[in-house]
């Protein structure tokens, strides 16, 4: 009589089927994290840039609207005139805008009074010969304090008022004897690798906003 023995052998790795498809999945798993991580970078950038950009951008525009919004014409136009010229190249200024402004928190306030004037100068300063960009500078003076701000990297700004028949790119309240009654404002800034942005507001300046002896009780939003 005659045993015969079975052996069996044990199977040890992986066959190449199983090492396939293991490969597939992880080579699918990674590709989805590189492509989330990408996203995110790319957001995150989008928002550096956004606050690096178009935060100071609007910032500065917001300021610009609300001081025509709020400019003033006294009894005496020389001392609180509206002024909006386009001075000759030689001086390296683009344009410039010299306004009073009067509303609440900003400039010295007379005594008894709740109205607050400030005289604030805008200037559009022309790029210099050693800027990389060739863009131009925004500063913004409130004169009473000798207080700047300024944005750099502005590729145009286009300021027209309103007289009620045209629109026009300068402006004389001496000349005029009256304010405009609307303003238009594009300010072009360089947003990273997008190249130029825009920024558009309007506004209205309010018809017979004009100072004079005894109303100084006045409050103007």
């Amino acid at each position: 009589m005659s045993c015969t023995t079975t052996q069996r052998r044990t199977r040890k790795g992986f066959t190449l089927i199983e090492l396939v498809v293991g490969f597939a999945v992880a080579l699918f798993v990674t590709a989805t994290a590189v492509l989330i991580f990408n996203l995110y970078f790319r957001s995150l950038l989008r928002q550096q840039q956004w606050r690096s950009c178009h935060q100071p951008a609007a910032a500065m525009l917001d300021n610009l609207r609300r001081d025509i919004t709020t400019a003033v014409l006294g009894p005496v136009p020389a001392s609180t005139r509206l002024v909006l010229r386009r001075p000759a190249p030689a001086e390296n200024i683009l344009i410039e805008l010299l306004l009073t402004s009067a509303r609440p928190g900003i400039g010295d306030t007379p005594p008894g009074s709740s109205i607050q004037l400030a005289r604030i100068k805008y200037t559009l300063l022309a790029p210099q010969p050693t800027d990389r960009d060739h863009t131009a500078t925004l500063r913004r003076t409130t004169i009473e304090t000798s207080t700047h701000e300024r944005f750099d990297g502005v590729t145009r700004l286009e300021l027209t008022l309103y007289d009620g028949i045209h629109w026009t790119n300068r402006w004389d309240s001496i000349e005029r004897n009256a304010l405009p009654q609307a303003a238009r404002i594009t300010l072009g800034f360089m947003d990273g690798d997008r190249g130029e942005s825009l920024l558009t507001t309007e506004c209205l300046i309010p018809a017979g906003i004009t100072l004079r002896p005894g109303d100084s009780s006045q409050s103007v939003q």
